[in-house]
């Protein structure tokens, strides 16, 4: 255990999580903040980390006619997908009722996830927000992307992690490296392709540690 500004963290060799999560609210305030106003997301330039993310899945996925986007936000990934691949079957969920982009079949409720059989599952800056981590054994897909903060406690110990920004308390409740999202991965059915750092040039750092990892991992 750890306590990092009065909250408690569980570490395993699955990674760092917390105790006793207070509810969260995912609602159009958060997504007008994080995606279109003044947050995060709204300072990148979401067409080259669109292509950036659409050209990792080409690289690594043998199959990918068919694409779920888990946690779409504002739907730049789905257009950029389409764009580049307008024959893909693509579907997309979110928490929130959001307008899914044209041409995206909308799945509204987790049953439907589990249910709708795709090539790729896509959880970009998702993963980390999930209570059950489980979620993804259910998954009827044949590769699953992750993009998500990158966590360097192991190396850099508590002050780093109490002053860290993707700290995010009830927000943010689970916390990875490049060793443990392997690991929790592994135990619910996936086998790494590829582990890398390729989004920092435009989610740039602001120190010298690498900011977000990106992951393909294969269902087996």
């Amino acid at each position: 255990m750890l306590t990092a500004d009065g909250v408690e963290y569980l570490i395993d060799e699955f990674g760092i999580h917390q105790v006793n999560v207070s509810s969260f609210s995912y609602d159009e305030n958060y997504i007008n903040k994080a995606y279109f106003q003044s947050g995060d997301l709204f300072s990148f330039n979401k067409e080259l980390l669109n292509t950036i993310r659409v050209n990792y899945i080409a690289n690594y996925c043998k199959s990918m006619n068919k694409i779920l986007e888990v946690g779409y936000g504002g739907g730049d990934f789905l257009k950029a997908f389409r764009t580049k691949y307008p024959s893909s079957i693509l579907y997309g969920y979110d928490i929130i009722t959001l307008p899914a982009p044209e041409g995206v079949i909308s799945l509204t409720s987790e049953k439907e996830i589990f249910s709708t059989d795709v090539d790729v599952v896509c959880m970009f800056d998702v993963y980390e927000h999930i209570s059950d981590l489980s979620f993804v054994s259910k998954l009827n897909t044949k590769y699953l992307v992750l993009s998500l903060p990158y966590c360097h406690y192991r190396n850099l110990g508590l002050d780093w992690f109490s002053d860290w920004k993707h700290r995010k308390p009830n927000e943010h409740i689970h916390h990875f490296d490049d060793i443990t999202i392997q690991r929790n991965l592994e135990r619910f059915g996936y086998k790494k392709i590829d582990l890398r750092v390729i989004e920092d040039i435009i989610r740039k750092p602001i120190d010298s540690n690498p900011n977000i990892l990106s992951c393909i991992f294969e269902k087996v």
